[in-house]
């Protein structure tokens, strides 16, 4: 018994620039045969942890009408064509803060949901940023906050942040902050 799964097909409903839906014919290792829905996403994403001399960081308070309701995220988007993940995490960050993160130090790459797509993010590590003006784009944030680690423990243990990508990079930031560890 071999413990990968073998893929026999794969088989495309619906297909647009942003997001592909599969339904794939699998054997799991126990031999059994299964249908499984995956999502694919062409354009991987990416986003930054802003970090300000005195430990705090930057995010951006939205809606998002898929899962009906407001939270607090870091600065995050797509890749586009041709475009690096560290480009795309600067550009966001602008668009979305009005802050241009400098010095990116890239902190890990992750798929956020493998067991339904295939969609990988990259997380940046901004220890400074310079203020260019207003957030351009207006439809993804309400509002910005430069949170300390207290509290961010407490967005987080209030159910403020859900976002994967989000506690993915602040669960590490906040980690590194515990072990007094500043440095990547």
């Amino acid at each position: 018994m071999s413990d990968r799964w073998t893929v026999h097909r794969e088989d495309v409903i619906y297909a647009s620039p942003w997001v592909s839906l599969h339904l794939a014919d699998v054997e799991a290792p126990s031999g059994a045969r299964i249908p499984h829905h995956l999502v694919r996403v062409p354009a991987s994403g990416a986003g930054t942890v802003m970090v300000d001399t005195s430990g705090r960081v930057l995010l951006i308070f939205r809606y998002r009408f898929i899962v009906s309701r407001f939270g607090w995220e870091l600065p995050a988007g797509k890749v586009e064509q041709g475009e690096e993940p560290a480009e795309t995490a600067r550009r966001e960050a602008l668009e979305e803060t009005g802050w241009e993160p400098k010095n990116l130090q890239h902190l890990l790459s992750m798929n956020t949901s493998p067991g339904l797509t295939d969609q990988i993010s990259h997380l940046f590590l901004a220890r400074e940023a310079d203020r260019r003006g207003d957030p351009v784009d207006t439809d993804e944030s309400v509002s910005l906050r430069w949170c300390l680690p207290a509290e961010i423990r407490t967005l987080i243990q209030a159910g403020e942040i859900t976002d994967a990508f989000t506690l993915s990079g602040l669960l590490w930031y906040l980690t590194l902050m515990n072990q007094g560890n500043h440095s990547t």
